[in-house]
């Protein structure tokens, strides 16, 4: 074996959202590959402190690559803290839970114009995967139950659709205000469509 046959990929994500926005619980599906894990009872919960740094390997022989996926606490008080891990040559994800309309929209700083605006001075030209979390809370709505014949990616997206809209018509909100159409200019990339997850196993 050569030094050329070695090769080594690595990649850093960073998981953004407000408090309890599910982004540990994320971290944790993913480093253990599935797609829902139970989560603690809320009595114990615990918030991140500063931040959680997680290996992930992804892939297999020469094209396996070690993710490192940075878990920022998302505390108001934290924000010149968290601003300090965010940089240019990461993939962001971000993080919004699947609360009423409601209260998405009375917090809605909080969930998603907060988080861009720090990309925006930190990561100007920053990837963003927006992720819409806790998707089984939505009340009125079963979904991972077994026994129906639609798809559980179809069947989050449905019971999550007000959500979804909200969420979108945020990101566009904040594309249109902040993102420069003058060529060259450094922009945020937002990639859609949103993602659905589940925080609970069903």
């Amino acid at each position: 074996v050569t030094a050329v046959d070695i090769r080594s990929y690595s990649a850093r994500c960073v998981i953004l959202g407000h408090a309890e926005s599910g982004k540990t619980t994320l971290v944790r599906a993913l480093k253990h590959n599935i797609a829902q894990l139970p989560l603690p009872a809320p009595s114990v919960y615990e918030s991140t402190n500063h931040v959680s740094i997680e290996t992930i390997t992804l892939g297999e022989g020469a094209e396996q690559v070690a993710l490192s996926v940075w878990d920022l606490q998302g505390s108001l008080h934290g924000a010149s803290t968290t601003m300090r891990y965010l940089s240019e040559n990461s993939l962001f994800m971000l993080t919004v839970p699947a609360l009423g309309v409601v209260q998405l929209t009375r917090e809605g700083t909080e969930y998603v114009e907060r988080w861009l605006s720090y990309l925006r001075h930190c990561a100007p030209t920053a990837t963003v995967i927006p992720v819409l979390t806790k998707c089984d809370i939505i009340k009125g709505h079963e979904v991972g139950q077994g026994g129906s014949s639609v798809p559980l990616s179809q069947q989050l997206e449905n019971a999550a659709a007000p959500q979804l809209a909200w969420f979108n018509e945020q990101l566009d909100k904040f594309s249109k205000l902040h993102n420069p159409t003058a060529p060259g200019a450094k922009t945020i990339k937002i990639l859609r469509p949103i993602l659905c997850v589940m925080s609970i196993s069903g």
